[in-house]
């Protein structure tokens, strides 16, 4: 019987970033940083500001490491884990276009793998399409839940700033990992399950829309509707599943 003891074991023995994966980590936080530093800094004179470019570093790396290392919690969950990479073209096409102030971050995928010895008997080896999603979808969830947090620092901070930048980037993360893209970790939800992509990317996209303008709760209710709205539009338009 699954128990949170053989979970937790688990966890102490599969959590982990091997050396090639802490090196995308850490090419991934850097090349996105630089891109959100070109995009939205405000440099004057052409002074270099390196506590802005530190604060940069330091909001991107909690926001990687955060959905990182909740995809890897999760995938171990229902016995996977997951190697974190960063393709060189995709990092080229984010760091050009952040120089020409457009905001493109190319957040990476994830390759998913059995866990050893946990994946014997009627189940056959190698993640499905299903799971893959679902993993893909804990990192989306983790980036909107440290948007939520951050934004409500923010109402409480002496100095909110900070924490409306660490906000809106975590929000930016959570929309380009919706992309279909290869590479991305859309992609995997997309071919995992329409009706989670559709229903992720709708309420991914109001919520961050709005989320400053309106509040919080109105983000969720809009979100929602708008869910609710794309997935009945998909499987009466689109699908015809009934």
């Amino acid at each position: 019987m699954y128990s949170f003891k053989n979970y937790f074991s688990k966890v102490k023995t599969y959590f982990r970033f091997g050396n090639a994966e802490r090196l995308a980590v850490v090419l991934s936080i850097v090349i996105s940083s630089i891109v959100l530093w070109f995009v939205f800094s405000k440099v004057e004179n052409n002074v270099l500001p390196l506590i802005e470019i530190f604060n940069y570093l330091l909001i991107v790396s909690l926001v990687v490491l955060l959905q990182q290392s909740t995809q890897k919690l999760f995938a171990l969950s229902i016995g996977y884990t997951t190697f974190y990479t960063k393709t060189p073209i995709a990092s080229m096409i984010s760091f050009v276009f952040g120089m020409f102030g457009l905001p493109f971050i190319a957040p990476g995928k994830i390759i998913i793998k059995d866990l050893p010895r946990h994946r014997i008997g009627r189940f056959r080896p190698g993640p499905n399409e299903d799971d893959k999603a679902w993993i893909a979808f804990s990192g989306v969830f983790a980036l909107l839940f440290t948007a939520v947090i951050f934004y409500l620092l923010s109402n409480v901070a002496r100095n909110p700033e900070i924490f409306k930048i660490a906000s809106n980037i975590a929000l930016l993360f959570a929309v380009f990992n919706m992309l279909p893209l290869p590479s991305f970790n859309g992609l995997q939800i997309f071919f995992g399950s329409r009706y989670l992509y559709l229903a992720t990317l709708a309420f991914t996209l109001i919520f961050s829309s709005i989320l400053y303008v309106s509040g919080l709760v109105l983000a969720i209710l809009f979100g929602a509707l708008a869910t609710i709205a794309f997935v009945l539009w998909f499987f009466v338009v689109v699908d015809k599943s009934w």
